[in-house]
């Protein structure tokens, strides 16, 4: 069962069909580009393939590296917490909100204080008609951009086989901003706001032994 960003149950068991939607995995885009370049120069590569060992060891041998990930938001499920007087039953599972018209504030306002319209998201306000008209996982929220370089060398040492790998790997190299998800449960005064970031940015150095 599909769980992330407020999805889960069916509520209205008379009604099934107001639980079809889109996936709690759909991000329409996705996508993941590498490259690999190994600079040209050094020992059996286009430039100053005659280097001395070290010269060689300095500017010789290096490869440059990047993958950079683009995807669209992920759904959101928009909830209410019911009161008793609206509960149809003590199991506990989602219940969705009426929907007055875009849920979403334009593109250009939306931001981590403030992502939906909250003129248009409502919770029911009859217990007779608790289940509100909102469909399942309606709307997406911020996209992810995220670029990963990595700068790498070997060095050969004594015998065929024997080397030693130098590497440094920048993560989310552009340290761009990329926020989680924004609540999407009307009940709570952190409705359409975003409390966390994914990881800024990383760097590693590591050396690995090859034999």
């Amino acid at each position: 069962m599909e769980t992330s960003n407020g999805d889960g149950d069916a509520v209205d068991l008379n009604n099934f069909n107001s639980s079809k939607g889109l996936s709690g995995y759909n991000q329409p885009l996705n996508d993941t580009a590498t490259a690999v370049w190994d600079l040209p120069v050094g020992h059996g590569r286009k430039f100053a393939s005659g280097l001395s060992w070290p010269l060689e060891a300095v500017l010789g041998g290096w490869a440059f590296s990047g993958i950079n990930t683009m995807t669209s938001g992920q759904p959101i499920n928009l909830t209410y917490d019911p009161s008793a007087a609206f509960q149809v039953t003590t199991a506990n599972l989602v219940y969705r909100p009426n929907i007055l018209g875009d849920p979403l504030l334009p593109s250009d306002q939306r931001g981590a204080a403030q992502y939906f319209n909250k003129a248009n998201v409502l919770a029911p306000t009859s217990a007779a008609q608790p289940f509100g008209d909102a469909g399942r996982n309606i709307v997406a929220g911020f996209p992810y951009y995220n670029l990963d370089l990595g700068l790498h060398k070997q060095f050969p040492l004594w015998g065929e086989n024997k080397k030693l790998e130098f590497r440094t790997e920048f993560f989310n190299a552009l340290n761009k901003t990329n926020f989680s998800p924004p609540s999407g449960d009307v009940s709570k005064a952190t409705f359409g706001t975003t409390t966390s970031t994914l990881p800024a940015r990383q760097v590693q150095f590591a050396l690995k032994l090859m034999f």
